[in-house]
Formats: C-alpha cells, sequence, structure tokens
C-alpha cells in the first residue's frame, strides 16, 4: 500500500517525463472518469455486502464463524472466476 506522499510523488514525476506510462490527460476523459465510477462503486458494494452479510450471518441467523466463511466463499468464488 502506498503512501499518500509516494502516489503525489508519482503523480508530480509523470506530469514531468517525456513518455509516462499513463498520460495524465486520459483520466480527464468522460468514458474513463465514468468508467473508474462505476469501478469504485461495484468495489465498494461488494465490500458493503461482504461485512454486512457477514453480520447478519453471525448475529442473526446466529451462524459459527466456520459456516459464515463457507457461506460467503460461494459468492467469493464468483467474483474471483469472472474475472477476465
Amino acid at each position: 500500500m502506498d503512501s499518500p506522499g509516494a502516489d503525489a510523488l508519482r503523480w508530480w514525476a509523470s506530469a514531468r517525463v517525456e513518455a509516462p506510462l499513463l498520460p495524465l490527460q486520459r483520466l480527464r476523459m468522460r468514458t474513463v472518469a465514468g468508467a473508474n465510477s462505476v469501478g469504485f462503486l461495484l468495489c465498494g458494494s461488494f465490500c458493503a455486502f461482504v461485512f454486512i452479510g457477514t453480520r447478519y450471518m453471525l448475529q442473526v441467523l446466529g451462524y459459527s464463524a466456520l459456516k459464515t466463511g463457507l457461506a460467503l466463499l460461494a459468492a467469493s468464488r464468483r467474483v474471483v472466476l469472472d474475472q477476465p
């Protein structure tokens, strides 16, 4: 995991080199911004699903930690297998 200072240094260096890996102008494109927004929303919703689903299974349904983990394994497996 990078620190904010390392990220800022990477952005600063990327703006000043002759041929950056990712030109910063691409991040201003509407389609790229939309795709990034959708990706953040999907990731956030899945994380919320795992957190709330775990709490529900443990406290409401009375599952053990092992049974809860096995129940969530099916959803996690689909996410991993559906990756291109």
